[in-house]
């Protein structure tokens, strides 16, 4: 059992602070710049205090947690004071392990959860791929093992490594998701529901995954239907002209990755 105080209150955290807990770890202290965010995510938790300050050089936690957005762990990092002994981590895909040595902690490292988080959704979090780092061997294992308490699946991965994973992640995730509000968009134009796309969604992820995602693809670009490639941009011209230009480069993309263009 770990003693483990929480720096924010957002998605990551939300999720994090649960698998913490029901991992036996014990969190003492959940800081967060609104107070009601702060209270809500402590509601879940057993014995959790809020913190509204920086300063932990009171606390008996020896790891502390920064799940902020990317833009505030440095000025967390500045305003932080730390206990002795303390390991700091932050949760970025994209932040290296260096922005953390500006901070008072004895030591650092980096616990990146690979999954998209939202708050009041559930996810299994012994089946979210960890990427961890840190720069000193002994709290690397330690990290580990903090890591394996969470997830089944953990691999040590440097800042550039994790970097490239992130934004990959972003293709898959946060851009999937627009183009499923996109689809959304045009289905409810007639009254459809994005349903009816789900068991299309679900083979074509699944087949990615199994078969390779350039040996899966299909569809009118793939086989070079400009009949129909035509016909759907005219229909985009017309009802949707903002989605025309995207796809338009989905289809040259996928027209240059085909087999017969190699």
């Amino acid at each position: 059992m770990e003693k483990i105080s929480l720096i924010g209150t957002g998605n990551v955290a939300w999720h994090l602070a649960q698998a913490l807990e029901l991992a036996g770890h014990q969190l003492l202290e959940v800081f967060g710049r609104s107070p009601k965010q702060a209270h809500a995510l402590i509601e879940n938790l057993y014995i959790a205090e809020y913190q509204d300050h920086l300063d932990f050089s009171e606390s008996e936690a020896t790891w502390f947690i920064l799940a902020v957005s990317d833009d505030a762990i440095a000025d967390c990092c500045e305003e932080l004071i730390l206990p002795e002994g303390a390991i700091l981590l932050h949760t970025s895909g994209t932040v290296p392990l260096d922005v953390l040595y500006a901070s008072s902690a004895d030591e650092v490292g980096i616990l990146y959860p690979l999954q998209s988080f939202t708050k009041g959704r559930s996810v299994d979090f012994g089946q979210v791929p960890i990427l961890v780092e840190a720069d000193n061997p002994q709290v690397l294992r330690r990290l580990k093992r903090l890591a394996g308490s969470l997830s089944e699946h953990v691999q040590v991965l440097g800042s550039k490594e994790r970097r490239v994973v992130h934004v990959a992640a972003v293709f898959v995730s946060n851009f999937t998701n627009h183009l499923l509000t996109m689809a959304s968009t045009v289905l409810g134009e007639e009254e459809l529901e994005l349903g009816l796309l789900q068991p299309l969604v679900e083979e074509t992820v699944a087949k990615a995954f199994q078969l390779g995602p350039q040996q899966a693809q299909t569809g009118p670009a793939q086989r070079g239907d400009e009949e129909t490639l035509l016909r759907q941009q005219s229909f985009l011209a017309e009802r949707h002209p903002d989605m025309l230009e995207l796809y338009a480069a989905f289809s040259a993309r996928i027209q240059a990755y085909a087999p017969d263009k190699k």
